[in-house]
């Protein structure tokens, strides 16, 4: 399979690739999907994954939706002899898709980023029940320390969400003399959408999400 940035742009609805399961024949719907079979229960089963384009205005207000609906994520990390590990943590975006969250560079999950950067994350809504339109995100690409002006972006995108953030931050610095937790950024470079109620039932979208230059100065 090609890299995320290999794609080229198409309209995501019409270009399937490797279902892991067959879907039953016959014409597709509006949305150019073909019915699904379905369980006892009346649910819908099996999956298929589309290669997306972040340019798609469908694609692109999903994600936001989901980042913007959602303030906690599930962050995996990989440690030195390719164990996995998972942390969760409050976290805000920035207009270039970059994840940001506060953590202890002592925490394992800091200590993972030290020598393997690379990282994943899920976003999506714990509250939602089984058997419903479903809905989430799965984001991967690299994170690490925000240092120098990056630092400061963090804690203005941060703070922007979580507004209790700088007065809760300036006494604990003050009484401690230091403030022990620092910004991470998370830079994803692919991401992989599942919100049925936008885009299809059963229906994963992939898409590749540029790295854009400048960031420092957008925030």
């Amino acid at each position: 399979m090609p890299a995320p940035d290999d794609y080229p742009p198409h309209d995501w609805l019409s270009a399937p690739f490797s279902p892991p399961r067959s879907r039953e024949s016959g014409p597709r719907n509006a949305l150019g999907a073909r019915p699904f079979s379905q369980d006892g229960f009346g649910i819908a089963m099996g999956v298929e994954i589309l290669r997306g384009n972040l340019g798609d205005p469908r694609v692109r207000g999903s994600l936001r939706r989901l980042l913007n609906e959602n303030v906690l994520a599930s962050f995996a990390t990989v440690d030195p002899k390719g164990r996995s590990h998972i942390n969760t943590a409050y976290f805000a975006y920035s207009e270039d898709w970059s994840i940001y969250f506060y953590s202890y560079p002592s925490s394992r999950h800091c200590r993972n980023l030290e020598r393997r950067p690379s990282m994943a994350v899920a976003v999506f809504d714990s509250h939602q029940r089984w058997g419903r339109p479903d809905r989430g995100v799965q984001l991967f690409g690299t994170a690490g320390e925000a240092k120098g002006p990056l630092a400061k972006v963090a804690a203005a995108v941060y703070s922007r969400r979580f507004p209790g953030f700088e007065k809760w931050h300036a006494p604990v610095e003050q009484d401690e003399g230091a403030f022990e937790l620092r910004p991470f950024r998370f830079r994803p470079r692919r991401a992989k959408l599942f919100d049925e109620p936008r885009l299809g039932a059963g229906r994963f979208v992939e898409v590749g999400i540029p790295l854009r230059r400048g960031a420092v100065a957008e925030a």
